[in-house]
């Protein structure tokens, strides 16, 4: 594999309340739409060989803006954001109050295995994804450069398997709606160029 280009969805009603969204399908929202046509004239010039997205709504509409009609998306399930059950749809600090030890045993170790009531477990996020970056090895050859649209949970996973980094440390990187990452493989050897990179949002606010 070339390089991964890893991008979160954009901006959605829920993020913008600062709710969990998990496999909620939320849509983007009209900045969100805005954030993504900024990355998409940013990502104009690259040529991939495939586009790669989580089939729920906002990742999904997200990665048909960015192909501009060059590529059709493949919808992948296994890129979909962590599944926060009983949590779904409450802001953070609602699941906080109504869930406390459940939510710090889950924010304090997340390579522990434990989830929300219901729902899925930083592990059990990676375990599928890790699916889904051998499916994209195996259709591709070591030169092609593959964008990747998912969520936060599931690109920090994606981006922690490639580079072999230990999920206890998932809390301590943040992947903003319509960031842009990029890890490059070569022979095997995962290096990190860019992450979370939002410079093209910041542009449009300097025009």
């Amino acid at each position: 594999m070339g390089k991964w280009h890893l991008v979160r969805h954009g901006r959605t009603a829920w993020n913008a309340e600062g709710r969990l969204q998990g496999h909620s399908n939320t849509p983007l929202g009209d900045e969100g739409r805005r954030q993504v046509e900024r990355l998409a004239i940013r990502l104009s010039h690259k040529q991939f060989a495939a586009i790669y997205a989580s089939d729920l709504t906002r990742a999904f509409d997200t990665a048909g803006i960015l192909s501009q009609g060059r590529l059709l998306p493949a919808p992948m399930a296994d890129l979909r954001e962590t599944m926060h059950g009983a949590w779904e749809g409450l802001t953070f600090k609602e699941a906080q109050l109504r869930y406390p030890v459940e939510y710090e045993r889950f924010m304090k170790s997340p390579d522990s295995g434990f989830s929300a009531p219901g729902g899925e477990s930083i592990l059990d996020v990676s375990a599928r994804v890790k699916k889904a970056i051998e499916r994209i090895k195996a259709a591709h050859c070591e030169e092609d450069d593959v964008l990747v649209v998912g969520h936060s949970g599931s690109i920090n996973v994606l981006a922690f398997a490639l580079l072999d980094i230990p999920l206890a440390y998932y809390w301590r990187v943040r992947t903003e709606p319509a960031s842009l990452s990029i890890v490059n493989v070569q022979q095997g050897v995962a290096t990190l160029e860019l992450w979370n990179d939002t410079s093209h949002l910041e542009e449009r606010r300097g025009e």
